[in-house]
């Protein structure tokens, strides 16, 4: 499992941003973003990673279930 945060930076498609975390439950948290995303940011990110998704769902998963363990 990977170790415990609360402020970082969030890599996402190529965009940046840093933060920190403001909730937490369970595996789901909220982010507070020290400045505000870029409307035509959060617009490309919905519009992308419906592709990307879509393209890459099972090597995404797959990823992600290995992140999660450490790998």
């Amino acid at each position: 499992m990977p170790p415990a945060f609360n402020k970082g930076v969030l890599c996402w498609m190529g965009f940046e941003t840093y933060g920190e975390k403001v909730w937490q439950k369970d595996r789901m948290c909220g982010l507070r973003f020290d400045e505000e995303l870029d409307l035509s940011v959060v617009v490309r990110t919905r519009r992308d990673v419906r592709e990307e998704w879509v393209r890459y769902s099972d090597d995404l998963a797959s990823a992600a279930r290995l992140w999660a363990q450490g790998r």
